[in-house]
């Protein structure tokens, strides 16, 4: 019986030659453990280092990766106490990390089958007794670990060899990143900020465009004397997606300060969306904060620019004197801008990029 984990701990595999783990790829597996172990010491107990190494080969599985347990021993070794490296299928009997190449649908029915164990009152665990929390490490290949963070938080876990992700499992709720244990990686945090500010340089042209559009409706709503309720209702809402624009801008430019001079807020201060640092890198930290306000910033304010857009369109199919135009009296505009918003959404849903990880 396998003690019932508070937290998961993802691990990609060290560095390796034909299974056999670099030396560089040996200190940095060391380093990582050893760090684990101080971030773990006292508060929460490691009941179990698993590898997807299988005790014998599984049909359609792919090749034999025995990197991961390679490096699951380094991590036993290094962390301490009695835990020792053992194949996931012992601890979930049945279980396993389906291999790159496995068919869509059995990689599927695995990864099931290993959710189905971690969450509470799963089969074949005990519940955990004492007041220290459970910690089980799980150290794999990619793309399977991407697909288990994926399953398990509703986000993308990208892990660089050697690296460790806590999974926490919060109460009736999806389980979350709570940190990560990962080299710091300078080059990483480079690209990052040129992405940043790449990112930086768009929200600058649409705040800039907003602004243009918004000047130039309000001298033409003005301009017949006071406009409609429906004209002051899309003025709203375009100076909303500008306000919202800007703030993308000089939330971009607070990510690009050097880490040197980043500071703390109290111990509380950490969102639910963000990792925890220390121990996470600043890497993470970057890539968090640039996703975050990219989907809370950006993006709605490019939905309040077509939404308003789209009210300057009602009014401008209104009769004078009229706040807006009934629906009644212009069906076939209606259905023409209902059909074209479906199409254009179900398009972009189509044709959204798709990037997968390569072990």
């Amino acid at each position: 019986m396998t003690t019932q984990p508070t937290y998961v701990l993802l691990m990609r595999h060290g560095s390796h030659l034909d299974g056999v783990l670099t030396r560089e790829g040996s200190e940095a597996v060391s380093a990582h453990a050893r760090r684990l172990a101080e971030v773990l010491a006292g508060r929460v107990r490691l009941t179990d280092v698993l590898h997807s190494e299988p005790s014998g080969e599984p049909e359609g599985t792919g090749a034999r990766s025995s990197e991961t347990l390679a490096t699951a021993r380094v991590v036993a070794q290094e962390t301490g106490g009695d835990v020792t490296a053992r194949p996931l299928g012992e601890a979930f009997p049945g279980c396993e990390l389906p291999g790159a190449y496995a068919e869509p649908d059995r990689a599927t029915r695995a990864i099931e089958e290993l959710v189905a164990h971690l969450e509470p009152g799963g089969p074949g665990r005990a519940r955990a007794t004492g007041e220290r929390e459970h910690a089980t490490l799980l150290v794999g290949n990619d793309p399977a670990l991407g697909w288990l963070g994926r399953r398990l938080t509703g986000k993308d876990v990208p892990l660089l060899r050697g690296e460790i992700a806590c999974l926490q499992r919060r109460a009736g709720k999806r389980w979350r990143l709570s940190w990560t244990i990962g080299p710091a990686d300078e080059d990483l945090c480079k690209d990052l900020r040129a992405k940043i500010a790449s990112k930086m340089n768009v929200a600058k042209v649409f705040g800039g465009v907003v602004v243009g559009v918004f000047t130039f409706l309000v001298q033409q709503f003005f301009a017949q004397g006071v406009p409609s309720a429906g004209a002051f209702a899309a003025l709203l809402v375009i100076a909303a997606a500008a306000a919202l624009y800007f703030a993308t801008l000089f939330s971009y430019d607070s990510l690009l300060m050097p880490s040197r001079f980043w500071g703390e807020g109290s111990p509380r201060d950490t969102p639910a969306w963000l990792v925890r640092r220390p121990p996470s890198s600043q890497s993470w930290i970057l890539y968090q904060n640039m996703m975050h306000t990219w989907n809370w910033q950006f993006v709605p304010a490019t939905a309040l620019l077509g939404f308003g857009l789209l009210l300057v369109g009602a009014v401008a199919f209104s009769a004078p004197g009229e706040d807006a135009p009934a629906l009644e009296l212009w069906p076939l505009p209606a259905l023409y801008l209902a059909w074209t918003v479906s199409v254009v959404t179900l398009w972009i849903l189509l044709t959204r990029p798709r990037l997968g990880a390569e072990d």
